[in-house]
């Protein structure tokens, strides 16, 4: 591993501040037990949607393994009102974010996602 300490619930935090209709972020490994997470809206269960995304990722990874389509690194889940947005940060990590609402910048969160992959990647990698 890398860097020192790293204030992952502040980072993460102010992303979900910066990007429109933002409202939780994670880092989370892929056996679904979050590192760091910041939620500002209290009806949303992120215990549940880090556990759910990370097994969608790793039956993901297997599937594009299987394919020989290369290596996973990105997903967008679109619902009525939710866009989720997880990226990996090696094989042992992803970090997400959860949008919500009728005014979301999707291009934005995946912009701040792929930034935040690189830094984390310093102390994770």
């Amino acid at each position: 591993m890398g860097e020192g300490f790293v204030d992952y619930k502040g980072i993460l935090e102010e992303t979900v501040g910066s990007v429109l209709g933002a409202i939780a972020a994670s880092i989370v490994g892929m056996d679904g037990i979050p590192l760091a997470d910041f939620c500002k809206d209290e009806s949303y269960d992120q215990t549940i949607f880090d556990a759910e995304i990370a097994t969608i990722l790793s039956t993901g990874a297997r599937a594009i393994k299987d394919t020989q389509a290369g290596e996973l690194k990105e997903i967008i889940l679109t619902t009525e009102s939710t866009t989720i947005i997880a990226h990996t940060i090696g094989e042992n990590y992803f970090v997400m974010i959860v949008l919500k609402g009728e005014s979301q910048n999707i291009g934005i969160a995946r912009l701040s996602i792929r930034k935040l992959t690189q830094e984390f990647a310093k102390s994770l990698l």
